[in-house]
């Protein structure tokens, strides 16, 4: 078997040794993810076993969703102060490109690290002035890094491409390449990663059993693996 199409096992591999999560609704009870804080304890000693070293939590940011100010970061408190791992843990956001966005990005928005900031839209349809948003994104210092490209229905190969000549940053999500969301989303990821243009990578996890049921038959092949653990090296 020739060693760039033969298949590794992530969980039996050191896949994840080193990992950050860019992307994961495990803070509990602000969104559509995880409601307990006991379901994101079990998810936060899942990943450490696996040897992940960083969380960039990423509750949704929408028009949808609607909380108390300060909420998310009042959970995020409750939730380091219960922490007994090793594991850095980072509040971040999942900003929606919806009619509230520019407010949210007056108020001011949590970045993923540097000044990287996670934004998505509708899986249907592009918002109105799209690249306007991105650039006003940038115009107020912030890198845009667009949420699991692949999954968009709208988008295709000139759109990535576009998106990329834009400055943009591309964010993988990993069960994607195990066809969790279907075919169509897998073939998108895999033609994404092998040209080189994600630049980082989050598991999306919203609930612990499910992830782990499609992570625990995940193969890939060593060239896709070798791909990825170069994005977080």
């Amino acid at each position: 078997m020739n060693f760039l199409t033969q298949k590794i096992k992530l969980t039996e591999s050191i896949f994840f040794s080193g990992f950050t999560d860019y992307h994961n609704h495990i803070l509990p009870g602000v969104d559509d993810g995880m409601a307990t804080m006991e379901e994101a304890f079990a998810a936060l000693a899942f990943f450490e076993q696996l040897g992940v070293s960083t969380i960039v939590f990423t509750p949704h940011e929408m028009n949808d969703i609607k909380l108390a100010a300060g909420r998310r970061e009042e959970v995020y408190e409750q939730l380091l102060a219960g922490y007994t791992g090793g594991m850095q843990l980072v509040l971040a956001g999942e900003y929606m490109l919806d009619s509230g966005f520019e407010e949210r990005m007056r108020e001011g928005l949590r970045v993923l690290k540097d000044d990287w900031v996670l934004v998505e839209t509708s899986f249907w349809a592009p918002p109105n002035h799209l690249y306007d948003l991105l650039f006003q994104i940038t115009l107020a210092g912030f890198t845009p890094v667009i949420a699991h490209p692949e999954r968009y229905a709208y988008m295709g190969r000139p759109v990535y491409h576009r998106l990329k000549e834009k400055d943009c940053l591309l964010q993988l999500n990993l069960l994607s390449l195990a066809g969790q969301y279907g075919g169509r989303v897998q073939k998108n990821a895999e033609y994404l990663l092998d040209q080189g243009m994600y630049d980082l990578v989050g598991t999306d996890i919203h609930r612990l059993h499910s992830f782990k049921e499609s992570l625990s038959g995940m193969r890939i092949t060593s060239k896709r693996y070798n791909a990825l653990r170069a994005l977080f090296q």
